[in-house]
């Protein structure tokens, strides 16, 4: 506070690097277009917006799986005291289905999209290709979808790892566009991660 003295301060400091000559370089791009910009860290953005202060206040995690990747922050008061990310997300679901299947990207978007963890039955998924039409035991896409899942909350949970002193009893808050879609992610995600 303004006044005061001490002989030591401690704090939680939390902090963002990025490297100065890409800021510039998005800055005079961005000045050539009358644009001024201010740089914030994605991931404190995104927490502070979505997790209430009161959260905060203790202890809050919050995970972000989209469709390339994975960002596993913990927040604490207006900062993150930690911040892991990986390269995991809907989109390996995505290019397994393409691999497995042999359909294209689209196809397998759509396919996803259909995918309930929840109400498992056996049933053929139908995929019109341009020479055939190609039929998809529910079974094999499950077993995909449960695998990735189950991969992403183990990868999720090593993140977590890395803070001996994260309680055990804080939940994961899950945000992102594919993952939280699927109907019965979110039960392997508490079997997985035991929160």
């Amino acid at each position: 506070p303004k006044g005061k003295f001490t002989e030591k301060l401690e704090g939680l400091i939390s902090f963002a690097l990025c490297e100065n000559e890409f800021l510039q370089n998005i800055k005079s791009i961005l000045n050539c277009f009358d644009f001024e910009a201010d740089f914030f860290c994605q991931d404190l953005c995104e927490a502070l917006y979505l997790v209430s202060p009161e959260q905060r206040d203790g202890c809050a995690i919050l995970c972000d799986s989209g469709f390339l990747s994975t960002s596993v922050s913990t927040v604490m008061g207006d900062g993150l005291i930690g911040l892991k990310s990986f390269s995991l997300g809907t989109g390996q679901i995505i290019a397994d289905f393409c691999e497995a299947f042999e359909i294209d990207a689209q196809q397998a978007k759509e396919l996803l999209n259909n995918v309930s963890l929840l109400d498992k039955q056996d049933e053929i998924f139908e995929i019109e290709t341009d020479d055939e039409t190609k039929q998809i035991e529910s079974g094999q896409i499950y077993e995909i979808v449960e695998c990735r899942a189950k991969q992403l909350a183990r990868m999720i949970d090593k993140c977590l790892s890395y803070n001996k002193d994260l309680p055990k009893f804080l939940p994961v808050m899950l945000t992102g566009d594919g993952i939280c879609k699927i109907d019965g992610v979110l039960e392997i995600f508490k079997e997985e991660l035991n929160r």
